[in-house]
């Protein structure tokens, strides 16, 4: 009768050592999870579940971890997604300020263009206009030396010149 009585005794405090290791693991991993070191926190819930399989408090809180780090994911998720929208728009505010560069850039180079035209056709019509004027002093020069030789000989070549030079 002892022994069953030993038996007894030894198995009911096996329940008690079982029934206090799992309130211990549950208490640990309680820790862990407030101090949110989820890998240690999980480990404890998973050897308590090991060792007491059906323990409530056990799986509500593996639950609740589980909860709490597909909410963390979620958290990284939208946090990198936030970053990846604030690169694009920067990007884009870079793209946008490199195109503003280039047009000002055109621009200034049309106006130096436009600039350079102008002065070309300066230059041109100045060319033009002395070119004329030199016309204009051979035929004076031709008159004077025409005054020089006589009328006879000077105006049938000055008429065709004048002539000449009103048809252009």
């Amino acid at each position: 009768m002892k022994k069953v009585l030993l038996l007894l005794v030894w198995m009911l405090l096996t329940q008690l050592a079982w029934a206090q290791s799992a309130d211990v693991f549950f208490h640990d991993a309680a820790k862990y999870y407030c101090a949110n070191q989820m890998k240690k926190a999980k480990a404890a819930i998973r050897e308590g579940l090991w060792k007491n399989p059906n323990d409530e408090k056990l799986k509500s809180l593996l639950k609740k971890l589980i909860q709490k780090e597909q909410e963390q994911q979620k958290k990284e998720e939208q946090k990198k997604q936030q970053e990846k929208k604030k690169q694009q728009q920067e990007k884009q505010k870079q793209q946008q300020q490199e195109q503003k560069k280039q047009d000002q850039q055109k621009q200034e180079q049309q106006k130096k263009d436009a600039s350079q035209q102008k002065k070309d056709k300066q230059e041109a019509d100045k060319k033009e206009k002395q070119q004329q004027e030199e016309e204009y002093k051979s035929i004076v020069q031709d008159v004077a030396s025409a005054i020089n030789l006589g009328k006879d000989e000077f105006l049938p070549g000055f008429l065709f010149q004048s002539w000449y030079y009103l048809l252009e």
